[in-house]
């Protein structure tokens, strides 16, 4: 059902893109397909980015401070031992596909990876619409980061937040089933 666990992985064989650091001069702008980004992606500039799944192998998703972040329906697949990293004043403004295979996972990190950290940071004046699930790693909100403007539920082995850090609720036509009131929430060791 949408919202829970992913099922099938996806395959990373094939062709590395041959672009993966997108900075620049200030204005700077990157329209940015699906496939597989050997060595991670880090983003400096304005990226938009066309729907499809996005395979971050080997190497950190990072989102710097002076870094633009837009796409929708897209899927980042963290796989090779990567970790998110979106920092200090970046804008992210990313949606999971509503539909398909999927279906509300914005952020899906492989199962065999090792525990890692991934970090929503700082000053984030962002909306993030999705799943983030990583059952092998730990998922930080730190300071004043809004990543959860819409629709953001998050899945991990271990989950922290801190500060004025949150996520948004209102999951309404996303693809990600909503946390009712009336659904029991508990911490599992």
């Amino acid at each position: 059902a949408p919202g829970d666990a992913p099922g099938d992985t996806p395959i990373a064989d094939m062709p590395c893109k041959s672009q993966t650091n997108f900075g620049g001069s200030a204005g700077s702008t990157y329209n940015i397909t699906p496939g597989r980004y050997c060595g991670g992606m880090r983003v400096q500039r304005n990226v938009n980015m066309a729907p499809g799944t996005y395979i971050i192998d080997g190497g950190d998703l990072d989102v710097t401070s002076t870094a633009s972040l837009v796409g929708s329906g897209v899927t980042f697949y963290m796989t090779g031992g990567g970790t998110i990293k979106m920092n200090g004043s970046s804008y992210v403004n990313v949606t999971a596909p509503a539909t398909g295979g999927y279906s509300g996972v914005l952020v899906f990190v492989d199962r065999d990876d090792p525990y890692q950290q991934h970090v929503i940071n700082g000053n984030n004046v962002s909306e993030v619409n999705g799943a983030i699930y990583s059952s092998s790693g730990h998922i930080q909100m730190l300071g004043g980061s809004t990543a959860g403007g819409g629709c953001t539920q998050v899945v991990g082995r271990t989950v922290g937040f801190s500060g004025n850090s949150g996520v948004g609720v209102d999951c309404t036509g996303t693809g990600v089933r909503d946390i009712r009131s009336s659904r029991i929430i508990s911490l599992v060791e």
